[in-house]
């Protein structure tokens, strides 16, 4: 029995010649786990970075380029961005929100005894007023996807006040017509 050095990884190299026992019988020379060479192995010294495309995902500034035009990662260049766009909430769709909770809830208090009155005022206030605020939500979240979000304290609270204000007016008009049903 020939004694072999436990401490010998030699035939797992990539340097190893293709007659030596990394490659032996039934070992193919290439394939998609032991590549024929490695960008590495070509260069000389071995530690350097290696010419050619830049990784996956990457960009790389060629040869003849000036430095504000990259190369981008499918070919083609890109230029990098020249500004950032900022973003705020819309605010506007809270004040129509604001606005039709209100009109419903002086509808149903002062016309509420009047059936078709009292629905139009449930309609406002609730899916109605609760669209908008839906409305305001989607485009916030949009808002905030942005490069720059100038976000303000005060509309936070507003939002909360402008939910109050579309459950009090869906409330009191739905109290004006379940009477007119119960009078029924």
């Amino acid at each position: 029995m020939s004694e072999q050095n436990p401490w010998d990884f030699s035939e797992y190299s990539e340097s190893a010649d293709s007659s030596g026992p990394a490659n032996g019988p039934g070992r193919p020379t290439s394939g998609p786990f032991q590549p024929a060479s490695t960008p590495t192995s070509q260069q000389p010294g071995g530690f350097g970075v290696a010419p050619g495309p830049a990784p996956f995902g990457a960009a790389s500034l060629d040869s003849g380029q000036s430095p504000t035009t990259m190369t981008a990662a499918f070919g083609g260049t890109a230029e990098p961005p020249r500004h950032l766009s900022t973003s705020s909430p819309p605010v506007l769709w809270l004040g129509i929100a604001a606005l039709l909770a209100v009109a419903g809830l002086v509808l149903a208090l002062l016309l509420g005894e009047l059936p078709p009155v009292a629905i139009g005022a449930w309609a406002l206030a609730g899916p109605i007023g609760i669209g908008m605020l839906a409305v305001f939500t989607t485009r916030d979240i949009r808002a905030r996807s942005g490069a720059v979000y100038l976000a303000q304290g005060w509309v936070r609270p507003l939002y909360w006040v402008c939910a109050g204000l579309c459950l009090a007016g869906a409330m009191v008009a739905a109290w004006q017509i379940a009477e007119w049903v119960g009078r029924l």
